[in-house]
């Protein structure tokens, strides 16, 4: 029996696919992507599956070939940010599409295997397109539930994401909840955050980047160049058995996962604070005033119905 493969239902089956296992990956690791990064990086997938037509191919090459395609969808979808995290994502990537090859296949296989088809690893099945989104779907949520029930999961509140905006350059990376970090800055009183010069880069002025990347704090003649007076500051910063100045500024907007603080410093750390899995460390006294200002305003929302059913 011939069995014949829909290039446009091969292509748009799996581009859903895809896009569930790079959206399972994410849940994995606990990494914040951008919804239109994971479609680029599942539609490069969807793509890629049409090799499924290429006839007698060695078996090498496909290899290679996938492992190319697997490695660009992870740089499409997660941005890069160091070599190690990068491959920890490709292999979380890879034990999530395995886990869903074993799962589909087995409730397949257990409802009748019937027009499977199996070339240069691509699984074409010969079955209504709803069901096969189901089953992707079901694969899913399963594979959340299970690190949801088994996997290591830190507190909610531990980790989220922040954007840091001047002018109309915005940086956007994931931070870490810091108890111990009681840095301010000593004029204004504001509190500090710290943060991986890499993640930050992209805000500073071109002629102050080595002095934020170096720390050379005392190379106040480019400062009075840059137009970035206002904006500079220094930080005394100790750390286990060492103390140093930190070069940091005052952004314009610093949003939080979840509200605005309006006035905070950010200092610059030349060294990576992890690796790669936060980019910066928030201070607990910032989280608080978010959690009071979301409060207040619910509080207002709640007065303003509340005034506006009693008219």
């Amino acid at each position: 029996m011939v069995t014949v493969i829909y290039l446009d239902v091969l292509i748009g089956l799996n581009w859903i696919i895809d896009y569930f296992l790079l959206l399972a990956a994410a849940h994995l690791l606990s990494r914040k992507v951008r919804r239109w990064r994971i479609v680029l990086g599942a539609a490069l997938g969807g793509a890629a599956s049409a090799m499924v037509l290429i006839p007698d191919i060695n078996g090498l090459l496909s290899f290679l070939m996938h492992t190319a395609a697997a490695a660009l969808m992870v740089l499409i979808t997660y941005e890069f940010q160091s070599v190690r995290l990068f491959f920890k994502t490709l292999l979380c990537f890879y034990a999530v599409s395995f886990s869903f090859s074993g799962i589909m296949y087995a409730v397949w296989y257990a409802a009748a295997p019937q027009g499977m088809i199996w070339r240069c690893g691509v699984v074409y099945f010969d079955i209504s397109p709803l069901l096969l989104i189901l089953l992707t779907v079901f694969c899913y949520l399963l594979l959340i539930l299970l690190q949801k029930l088994v996997g290591r999961k830190e507190a909610p509140e531990k980790f989220f994401s922040v954007e840091i905006t001047i002018g109309e350059q915005t940086a956007e990376f994931r931070a870490m909840l810091d108890t111990g970090n009681a840095l301010v800055e000593r004029m204004s009183g504001a509190p500090v955050i710290v943060a991986e010069y890499d993640a930050v880069q992209s805000l500073i002025p071109e002629e102050l980047q080595k002095i934020y990347a170096a720390g050379e704090v005392e190379r106040i003649d480019i400062l009075e160049r840059s137009g970035w007076e206002k904006r500079f500051r220094v930080i005394p910063f100790a750390s286990v058995g060492a103390q140093s100045l930190l070069p940091a500024f005052f952004p314009d907007k610093i949003t939080l996962e979840k509200g605005e603080v309006v006035r905070s410093c950010v200092a610059v750390c030349p060294q990576k604070l992890s690796s790669g899995l936060y980019h910066a460390l928030v201070p607990s006294v910032l989280v608080e005033t978010v959690q009071l200002q979301t409060k207040k305003k619910k509080r207002k929302t709640a007065a303003k119905h509340q005034r506006n059913q009693m008219q």
